[in-house]
């Protein structure tokens, strides 16, 4: 009888983590899905606040490397596509510890200058690294890399 226990108080505990690696994993998610709607926003000239959920020093260096864009004049028509790849790095039961997800998306945005022009932008492939502090739901770390379109 102690071996049925045993084996049933594992499978508890197996189905306790892997409800809590399903629940991190929507948080990273929400997190990614939100910074690239926000920076897709702050390119199209909105205003965005992102302190609540990104440190405000990453906040702030986005919207620096943004400005130059915008203060020429020119906005973003942003066209992510309809999805985007996704990879976690870390213990999604470790909450303690950050994880690392890089997202990679194609991107086929077209960009609008002073004059109201509009300009396709070549096809390209946008891969977004995060480091993700699961404790805090807060993005601690961004960087973004622009490449060639992924082979259709």
């Amino acid at each position: 009888m102690p071996s049925v226990l045993r084996r049933f108080s594992i499978q508890e505990r197996r189905l306790e983590q892997d409800r809590a690696r399903e629940r991190r994993l929507e948080l990273v998610i929400g997190l990614v899905d939100r910074l690239i709607y926000d920076i897709a926003r702050m390119c199209a000239g909105h205003a965005v606040v992102m302190d609540d959920y990104v440190l405000p020093a990453v906040s702030r260096r986005l919207s620096d490397a943004v400005r130059p864009f915008l203060e020429r004049g020119r906005v973003l028509h942003p066209d992510f596509g309809t999805h985007a790849e996704l990879r976690v790095e870390g213990d999604l039961l470790q909450s303690m510890r950050p994880v690392l997800a890089t997202v990679e998306f194609d991107d086929a945005s077209a960009m609008e200058d002073f004059g109201g022009e509009l300009r396709v932008v070549p096809n390209r492939r946008i891969t977004m690294h995060a480091l993700i502090s699961l404790d805090h739901s807060l993005v601690q770390r961004v960087s973004l890399s622009i490449g060639p379109p992924s082979p259709a």
